[in-house]
């Protein structure tokens, strides 16, 4: 795959045209959002659908990844929301937030994304969680072992 040249000033038919070249695909997630009867902030599902509109790269594994612009920081700077959080803000619920932040043995319980396939840029809502931070950065050591305890 070569690399994507990040810009201020694309126009979508641009990104969407260097997704293509590189190996892109564009998905349909209007089943998904219906079959999970999402319906109460369109200015999320606006969100997610920017990001759907440039394409995805999919992988074996079930990974999908959104068009770099949105997946990490570059010279042009991040972003306004990166494809995981755009994800987890339309197919799951915010949990309520946590006023403690750590638990009894100091353990810090804010509540915050976690990738099960332990790949950042993922935006697959099947390998996206809520959890406790702990938990987390627990999961940064658990390669080949089960995450769930």
């Amino acid at each position: 795959m070569r690399s994507i040249k990040r810009s201020a000033r694309r126009t979508v038919a641009e990104m969407r045209s260097e997704m293509i070249q590189n190996g892109g695909v564009f998905l349909d997630w209007s089943f998904k959002i219906k079959s999970e009867g999402i319906t109460d902030n369109a200015e999320n599902r606006n969100a997610f659908n920017t990001v759907s509109e440039k394409g995805f790269f999919v992988f074996e594994s079930g990974c999908i990844l959104p068009h770099p612009y949105y997946s990490k920081k570059g010279k042009d700077g991040p972003a306004r929301f990166r494809g995981h959080q755009v994800a987890m803000k339309v197919f799951q619920k915010a949990p309520t937030p946590v006023v403690v932040e750590k638990n009894e043995d100091g353990w810090p319980i804010t509540q915050e994304i976690t990738h099960l396939c332990h790949w950042s840029a993922c935006m697959n809502p099947d390998h996206l969680v809520w959890e406790a931070r702990w938990k987390n950065w627990k999961r940064l050591y658990c390669f080949g072992c089960d995450c769930n305890m």
